[in-house]
């Protein structure tokens, strides 16, 4: 039996594009969801010209991006109800506004328990609802770096799967990191999971 660094790689990269399937469950999306936007993820990488080490770091990334999607899944029913279908039709306020995020969130907490039961959820989420999805965001990152760093991926890899809640802005988990700070690869990751919504592309 072969032992090589090759035969090793293709074996681990079978073992995560078989975890994505499980991702793509834990999210309530198609089948293959994660592996259509891995694909698109490395168009757009080799379109910017990015090096071996970030393509390969944007391959992992885009697989593992959401493996952990599932960690806290009994907080997030206790608040939005099942959590698949919550993250489900979240994938789709990605290019929501702020007002349209906040009332979508909103509706979920609504959605679910008795009146009494919805009352205080809806009193208590502009409070702590923001910190509550933070949490959520840095878990599902520091884990998902966590398992790249167990399973021997470099650190490029390491690092921008955990960085794959960041945003431009700033506001992302967990470090808040800004524009450029972010990875190329964590940036293309992100990107391409927006870009399969847009039916009129084909690729």
């Amino acid at each position: 039996m072969q032992n090589s660094a090759e035969t090793v790689g293709v074996r681990l990269a079978e073992l995560v594009a078989t975890l994505s399937y499980a991702a793509d469950l834990g999210l309530g999306l198609p089948m293959r969801h994660c592996m259509r936007q891995t694909v698109i993820a490395l168009r757009m990488a080799d379109l910017v010209g990015v090096s071996d080490q970030e393509r390969e770091a944007t391959f992992y990334t885009g697989l593992l991006m959401n493996v952990y999607c599932h960690a806290d899944a009994a907080e997030q029913a206790s608040w939005f109800g099942d959590d698949i279908s919550f993250k489900g039709e979240g994938f789709g306020t990605l290019d929501m506004s702020t007002p349209r995020m906040v009332a979508f969130l909103l509706r979920r907490v609504g959605s679910h328990g008795s009146g009494v039961q919805r009352a205080k959820r809806l009193a208590l989420f502009p409070a702590v609802g923001q910190k509550l999805v933070m949490e959520f965001l840095t878990t599902h990152s520091t884990l998902g770096r966590q398992f790249a760093e167990t399973i021997g991926l470099d650190v490029v890899a390491c690092s921008a799967i955990s960085q794959t809640y960041e945003q431009w802005d700033g506001k992302g988990q967990p470090r808040q990191l800004r524009g450029e700070d972010i990875s190329r690869p964590a940036r293309i990751a992100q990107l391409a999971g927006p870009v399969i919504k847009n039916k009129k592309i084909k690729f």
